[in-house]
């Protein structure tokens, strides 16, 4: 998974996604956290919004995985309030 993500190469992150999917293992909460990461990573919204709605257990890691890829698409404007203490 990481190899997808620094290579930015969707086309790997998909078939790594339909591989997982085929064994089952796609709905594993931390496959799942880094397949979801992978496929924002790589630009492939659609399928990690289909891989994060099909996590048995949504965590933080998850949720920041898929806003984060909501906002780099601009699909999602983030408002700050200031700086952190």
């Amino acid at each position: 998974m990481l190899r997808c993500r620094t290579s930015k190469d969707q086309s790997s992150a998909q078939r790594l996604h339909a591989c997982l999917r085929n064994i089952g293992l796609e709905e594993h909460a931390l496959l799942g956290n880094h397949l979801v990461l992978t496929l924002v990573e790589v630009g492939s919204m659609h399928d990690a919004q289909q891989v994060f709605d099909g996590l048995a257990h949504r965590n933080e890691r998850s949720w920041n995985s898929l806003m984060v890829g909501y906002t780099k698409c601009g699909l999602c404007k983030v408002k700050r309030f200031g700086s952190w203490p």
